[in-house]
């Protein structure tokens, strides 16, 4: 595997207070409590003939087959991990260079529990 680089959102905690986009996002939260909740982890693969794009934009990809193996060791440590959600069907760029798998999370990426959801992908991605 040439690349894999799982990230996180870091979410709109981060962000100073006093920004107009932070309060209104806030009192968004505060209208529809479940609104800006699902965080997730991004899987980022990048190599050369890492899969087939899907048959339109949008659409799951297929992931040649040492990849579609990585993912599936992946998923399987995952699956027992109540942190972390199913993964998405892999996303794969028109020229079969990158793929995309998102991965989301029990709660924030920016909480304690998603700050370990988010070191157990890397771990899990990076191998």
């Amino acid at each position: 595997m040439s690349w894999v680089r799982p990230t996180a959102n870091a979410g709109i905690s981060t962000l100073p207070d006093g920004i107009q986009s932070k309060e209104a996002f806030d009192v968004i939260v505060e209208t529809f409590p479940e609104a800006g909740s699902q965080a997730s982890v991004s899987i980022v693969i990048e190599a050369e003939g890492v899969g087939t794009a899907g048959p339109e934009p949008g659409a799951p990809g297929e992931l040649a087959p040492e990849y579609a193996s990585a993912v599936e060791a992946m998923e399987a440590a995952f699956a027992g991990d109540p942190t972390l959600g199913t993964p998405a069907p892999p996303q794969v760029s028109a020229d079969g260079t990158v793929a995309l798998i998102e991965v989301p999370l029990a709660g924030a990426a920016t909480d304690a529990q998603g700050e370990t959801a988010v070191a157990t992908g890397r771990s899990q991605g990076s191998g």
